[in-house]
């Protein structure tokens, strides 16, 4: 007949700890995955709240503009007001900010400030403030009720300028899109 060798203790021991071991380093790689600890989740949250900031920049910005009338009209007669002291800076704010966030002059009226600097070096300001008479609400269709579009026709119909107004929704003013 065979003889049985005793296992010592300290092996049990040793395996139970090893599967506990197993069974904690299990459960923590669950949980990790289950987290989202992982560099590709932290990532994605680091670009998420950086567009919740940059979109809370932006509605803060629109919402601190505040220059414009509450009709597209007004907005022009304010635009042409601050034209015809001479004052390009306050002219240039009744334009819409820029929002493209690759533009050096994000969140600025800036290129609006330079176009109209540029057209008082060229002398055209005094031109600009002569159309606005011949401005009429444009029939073309601007696909929402945010936007407005005045035109100067030739004899044909043919739109020669038109300047276009949106709605700032955040501050409730018209601003100038484009001219």
């Amino acid at each position: 007949m065979p003889t049985q060798t005793k296992t010592p203790k300290n092996f049990w021991l040793v395996v139970t700890a090893a599967g506990l071991l197993i069974l904690l380093l299990a459960l923590y790689m669950i949980w990790s995955a289950a987290t989202g600890t992982n560099a590709e989740d932290q990532a994605f949250d680091e670009r998420t709240r950086n567009a919740q900031q940059s979109m809370e920049e932006l509605e803060a910005a629109l919402a601190a503009d505040t220059y414009g009338g509450k009709t597209p009209e007004e907005t022009l007669q304010l635009f042409i007001g601050a034209l015809k002291k001479g004052d390009i800076n306050l002219a240039s704010k009744y334009f819409t900010l820029d929002t493209n966030t690759q533009s050096p002059d994000y969140l600025t009226h800036r290129k609006w400030e330079e176009g109209l600097r540029q057209a008082q070096t060229n002398n055209q300001i005094s031109e600009i403030i002569n159309d606005v008479p011949k401005f009429t609400l444009s029939n073309r269709n601007t696909g929402t009720n945010q936007m407005i579009e005045f035109v100067i026709t030739d004899d044909k119909g043919d739109v020669e300028r038109n300047i276009t107004f949106r709605l700032n929704e955040q501050s409730q003013v018209w601003k100038i899109e484009s001219l």
